[in-house]
C-alpha cells in the first residue's frame, strides 16, 4: 500500500532513528516489506522535504506544540502541492485529533481515512491541569470528535475507547476493535546479566516502570511510594524521558532515593525486554491511558503488574486476578500493593499466570492493517 501519514516528530526519529519509527509502523500493523509512506510531520528543528530512502519521504514543518492545530490545517496542502507518483491507497492517523486534517483528501481525492485510536489526546491535555489546559482540552475534544466523524475506519485498541466512539454516535460499521500487534519478545541472557552488573542489581528486588516523564504519567507518585516501601532492599528502574525529568530527579534526591531509583532515559520497545526480565513487579501510575502497551508487554513476560485504577489500565488489569489496581492519587496505597507482591510469592505467581493468559487472549484478536483495508475498502 501507499500511505499518507500526518504526524509529530519531536524526537527526529525519521532522520536519527528510522529503525524505531519502522518498529512503530510494524506495531501499527503495516507491512514494511511492501508498504510505502509519505509523511508530513510537525518538527521543532527541520523544515522542508527529505527523501530518506525508497520507502520513506518526509516533509518537515517547523511548528511549536501549541500551534499543532494550525499545522494540521497546512499539512494536507503540502501533500497536495507535492508531485507524487500515484494516488495513495489510504490516509492514516494515529488519533482522531489528527484524522480531521485529512478532510480535503477524503472529499476531493476520495482517499479513505483510517484512524488508529490508542489514546484520547483531549484527556491527556486535561490531566495536565490548569484553566488554560481545560480550555485547550475542550478544543482538542471537538477536533477529536470531528476527526472521528470524518474517518472511514476507526480502530480502537481498547473497549473503553470503542465505547467512547459509540457515545459520540459513530456508526458501529466504521469501528473495528483492533488490539495491539503481538510484540516480538527478544531476550539475550548475556545482556540481562550485563545490566544486572551495570546497575548493581545482584540480590536486589527490582521494580520497573516505563513511561514518558510527563505530568499525566504521574511519576512523582512513584517516588513518594518508593519512600514508603517496607522492604528497603529494592531498586526502582524508570525508563523514559520528558519535560519533568529534572524535577523528578530533584524530588528523588529530596526523598533520599538517589541509590534506590535509577532513571534509565529513553528505551525503545525493541530494547526494553531485558528490563522486564530483571523485574519482580511492573508499575504504571498514569492518570490517563488508552490501552498501555507497556502493561501488555509486562503481562506477556509473566510479570505481576500494579497499575493505577483508570479506564485504560482496567482493559488488561483485573484487580486481584491479572494485577493489582490502586488509587492514582495515593502513594501509600501504591506502596502497599507493591509490598503485597514482593512479600507474597503465591500472589505474585497467580497474578503473573492469569495476567499472561489475559494478554495472550487480547493479542490473539489482532488484525493487520492490510487485512482490514482489503476487507472494508476493497470489498465495497
Amino acid at each position: 500500500m501507499f500511505v499518507f501519514i500526518i504526524s509529530r516528530d519531536w524526537r527526529n526519529i525519521y532522520i536519527n532513528d528510522l529503525a524505531s519509527f519502522k518498529a512503530k509502523l510494524f506495531r501499527d500493523g503495516f507491512n514494511l516489506d511492501k508498504d510505502k509512506f509519505f509523511i508530513v510531520s510537525a518538527n521543532r528543528r527541520y523544515l522542508g522535504y527529505k527523501k530518506i530512502d525508497q520507502q520513506f519521504e518526509v516533509f518537515y514543518l517547523l511548528c511549536p506544540q501549541i500551534l499543532t492545530p494550525l499545522f494540521l490545517l497546512v499539512a494536507p496542502i503540502i501533500f497536495l502541492g507535492k508531485e507524487i507518483a500515484g494516488k495513495p491507497d489510504l490516509c492514516y492517523a494515529t488519533t482522531p485529533f489528527m484524522a480531521w486534517a485529512f478532510w480535503p483528501l477524503k472529499y476531493f481525492l476520495e482517499i479513505p481515512v483510517f484512524c488508529n485510536y490508542v489514546s484520547s489526546v483531549s484527556e491527556i491535555v486535561r490531566q495536565k491541569g490548569g484553566l488554560k489546559r481545560k480550555i485547550a482540552a475542550k478544543m482538542v475534544g471537538l477536533l477529536e470528535f470531528w476527526g472521528a466523524k470524518m474517518a472511514d475506519i476507526l480502530m480502537p485498541n481498547s473497549q473503553w475507547l470503542k465505547q467512547k466512539l459509540l457515545n459520540w454516535r459513530i456508526s458501529p460499521s466504521k469501528i473495528i476493535f483492533r488490539p495491539v500487534r503481538p510484540p516480538q519478545i527478544k531476550i539475550n541472557p548475556e545482556q540481562v546479566e550485563e545490566l544486572r552488573q551495570v546497575y548493581n542489581l545482584a540480590g536486589k528486588k527490582v521494580i520497573f516502570t516505563a513511561a514518558r516523564l510527563e505530568k499525566e504519567k504521574n511519576i512523582a507518585l512513584i517516588l513518594q511510594a518508593a519512600s514508603l516501601l517496607k522492604d528497603s532492599d529494592f531498586v526502582w528502574l524508570i525508563a523514559g524521558e520528558g519535560s519533568q525529568e529534572a524535577a523528578l530527579k530533584k524530588l528523588a534526591g529530596e526523598l533520599g532515593l538517589q541509590d534506590k531509583v535509577i532513571f534509565l532515559g529513553y528505551i525503545d520497545h525493541v530494547s526494553i525486554w531485558p528490563y522486564y526480565e530483571l523485574c519482580l513487579v511492573f508499575v504504571l501510575p498514569s492518570l490517563s491511558e488508552g490501552m498501555p502497551t507497556v502493561i501488555l508487554e509486562a503481562l506477556l513476560m509473566a510479570k505481576p503488574v500494579v497499575a493505577s485504577d483508570i479506564a485504560g489500565n482496567r482493559e488488561l488489569v483485573e484487580n486481584n486476578r491479572t494485577g493489582l489496581l490502586f488509587n492514582p492519587t495515593s502513594a501509600s496505597e501504591l506502596s502497599e500493593k507493591i509490598n503485597q507482591v514482593l512479600s507474597d510469592s503465591d500472589l505474585s505467581n497467580s497474578l503473573a499466570q492469569h495476567g499472561q493468559q489475559k494478554a495472550l487472549a487480547y493479542v490473539g484478536q489482532y488484525q493487520g492493517l492490510e487485512q482490514i483495508y482489503q476487507n472494508t475498502i476493497c470489498h465495497h
